[in-house]
């Protein structure tokens, strides 16, 4: 793709689909909206073609029920879900939380690959939700996307942990995701008004000093160690 031509033609090109692979945490979620706002602006075309862009999404925990299937989660709201179903289903080991593509091993990285397919959901853009993506970047849409925000915590919730059980690892990762990844496409407006405004209210509540002792949560951890 090049920036003298924002209409190519997916023939023309090396490659016939774009897969965007980041973690499955807030800021895997906010380097997918990015993506996702760089195409749409440059190449609105082909971001539009369905199924030339997906993301590849790999679990963000992983539950090991004894006499069962490894139990995969591509959110912390599916987990918990799945926690309070079977909170006396006895397990082989604690969860483990994936806290990025780096964590998983190479053997889990082959399984992924070999699931590829399945793996892979296709975004498809609608015009409610491209609207929304320009306001989530626009420099000048602060207001807009404050009123957003605030819409937010009233239809997401508080972004504080969810309680789940040990590791550590989990408890202190553990933002509760409220919007799950579909099984299929993923609707652009859904994932906007739903991961990306989640990631939102989560970098706000870590970049914006407490009122109670002026830090923010990075200060914060390097005081108390």
């Amino acid at each position: 793709m090049s920036l003298k031509d924002r209409e190519p033609k997916i023939e023309s090109l090396r490659y016939q689909r774009i897969i965007i692979m980041t973690d499955q945490d807030h800021d895997g979620t906010h380097i997918r909206g990015l993506l996702l706002s760089g195409l749409n602006e440059l190449w609105p075309e082909l971001a539009k073609t369905p199924g030339f862009v997906g993301a590849f999404t790999t679990p963000i925990v992983k539950a090991f029920p004894k006499g069962q299937d490894e139990q995969w989660f591509e959110s912390i709201a599916q987990f918990e879900d799945w926690r309070k179903k079977n909170v006396n289903t006895p397990t082989l080991k604690a969860p483990r939380y994936y806290k990025g593509l780096g964590t998983s091993t190479t053997a889990e990285g082959k399984v992924y690959f070999s699931r590829l397919p399945d793996l892979i959901r296709p975004f498809t853009f609608d015009a409610a939700g491209e609207e929304k993506l320009v306001e989530s970047f626009h420099p000048k849409m602060a207001a807009t996307r404050r009123d957003w925000l605030a819409e937010g915590r009233l239809v997401l919730g508080d972004t504080e942990p969810a309680v789940v059980p040990a590791p550590a690892e989990i408890v202190s990762a553990a933002k509760q995701f409220k919007f799950e990844v579909p099984k299929k496409a993923i609707e652009l407006t859904d994932f906007v008004n739903g991961d990306l405004r989640q990631f939102a209210l989560y970098d706000n509540s870590r970049m914006v000093p407490s009122m109670v002792d002026g830090l923010k949560t990075s200060a914060r951890k390097t005081l108390d160690g």
